[in-house]
């Protein structure tokens, strides 16, 4: 048994306990409590960091494992994969015992990591995402291609699909291969191959298409939305998660909080892209500009309107991934509503109820941080500041 002392912040919003303790026996949770409120458990190892704060394990709601910046087609899934597992252990040694992947190599390698064979966060995957032909996640970018060749034979990031039937068919075919969830995308993105970031992809008898098959699975669809039209169309056909929602307005926040869909804004990536636009390609940077100063801008919106607010970054997976906490407090969030986003939302995006949160029963995935993220998240950021990672009870690392 375990007892983790220091600042305790459950997850849940409320007051911390200053002075408290959590209980960790076997994988769960079984106490969390004021340390006066303690009594002897024998043989119980203590775990207490000096001025430390005790967390839930941090969720990432959007990454991608296995990206290979500016090697389409080049690259051997063999590579990808030694390349990712590097990122997956700086990840999991950042805070983060638990990542959403939205596209990409995940669903095929998670069993390996359940079985302990390499260090990472717990894996929740979209495996392959279903993309229309040209759309945002076709990175085949209007190669010339032989007519009979089948779709999707070249691409490792998503599936291609155009009209209802054939979304139906990809979604089934990437839910059968064992995706938790279907991403699509219902806008181009600033990296897209066309000259706008305002393009809608996908009808809306399409998405309702995925919508229809994810429910037949239990789950859910989380959509690409970058451009205004594109928020609204995911949001009017019943996508769950709204990733990016960069532009932003009245009538889409409107149509976000009717659905009771979640927002997943994912600046940390933005930012990176924003501060190197400049080197990029001309007309990517043009789009990156106009996409990241727009979304700062109306992010007001969906504060202001209380929507449900998720923690991700975009990245492939890390190592960084805090960087997208310390920018929503950043752009107007509180910190322990970041906090919140970032652990409690995260599982309930999940559809999970035994992580998030510091409560009797739970997994043991727990973080001890030196220091107060509350005074300053940026704390986050620094590996080294993340003095203690549990997962599932299982002491994963542990630094003086």
């Amino acid at each position: 048994m375990y007892i983790i002392k220091g600042r305790v912040i459950d997850g849940k919003g409320g007051v911390p306990i200053e002075r408290g303790a959590v209980v960790v026996d076997g994988k769960r949770i079984v106490q969390v409590c004021e340390q006066a409120e303690l009594k002897e458990i024998p043989g119980a190892r203590v775990i207490e960091v000096a001025q430390g704060t005790v967390l839930p394990g941090l969720i990432d709601l959007h990454c991608h494992i296995g990206g290979v910046a500016g090697k389409p087609f080049m690259t051997s899934p063999h590579e990808v994969t030694v390349r990712a597992l590097p990122k997956l252990r700086e990840t999991l040694y950042g805070g983060f015992t638990t990542i959403r992947e939205c596209g990409g190599i995940g669903a095929y390698i998670r069993a390996c990591q359940e079985e302990g064979l390499f260090e990472g966060p717990r894996i929740n995957s979209a495996g392959m995402g279903v993309f229309q032909t040209g759309g945002h996640g076709d990175v085949t970018r209007g190669m010339l291609l032989p007519p009979d060749l089948p779709k999707n034979t070249l691409t490792s990031w998503g599936l291609c699909a155009d009209g209802e039937a054939e979304v139906r068919q990809q979604c089934r075919r990437t839910l059968s291969q064992g995706a938790d969830f279907i991403k699509i995308a219902t806008s181009s993105g600033v990296n897209s191959n066309c000259k706008t970031v305002n393009k809608v992809e996908f009808s809306d008898s399409e998405v309702r298409a995925a919508v229809e098959e994810a429910a037949h699975f239990g789950t859910y669809v989380a959509s690409h939305a970058v451009s205004n039209g594109g928020i609204k169309l995911a949001a009017r056909c019943g996508v769950r998660t709204i990733e990016h929602a960069t532009f932003l307005d009245d009538e889409a926040v409107d149509l976000i909080a009717e659905a009771d869909a979640y927002v997943i804004p994912t600046f940390a990536l933005a930012k990176v892209q924003f501060d190197m636009r400049d080197k990029l390609d001309p007309i990517v940077g043009k789009k990156i500009a106009i996409a990241y100063e727009n979304h700062c801008r109306t992010w007001e919106l969906a504060l202001k309107a209380k929507l449900k607010i998720g923690v991700g970054t975009d990245f492939f997976p890390g190592p960084d991934n805090a960087m997208e906490m310390e920018l929503l407090v950043d752009l107007g969030m509180r910190p322990m509503e970041v906090i919140q986003a970032a652990t409690k939302t995260g599982a309930e995006v999940l559809m999970r109820d035994d992580i998030g949160v510091l409560e009797d029963g739970k997994l043991a995935d727990i973080i001890v941080v030196a220091g107060n993220p509350l005074d300053n998240m940026g704390l986050l950021r620094n590996a080294d500041h993340i003095k203690l990672v549990m997962q599932e009870g299982k002491i994963v690392k542990q630094i003086a």
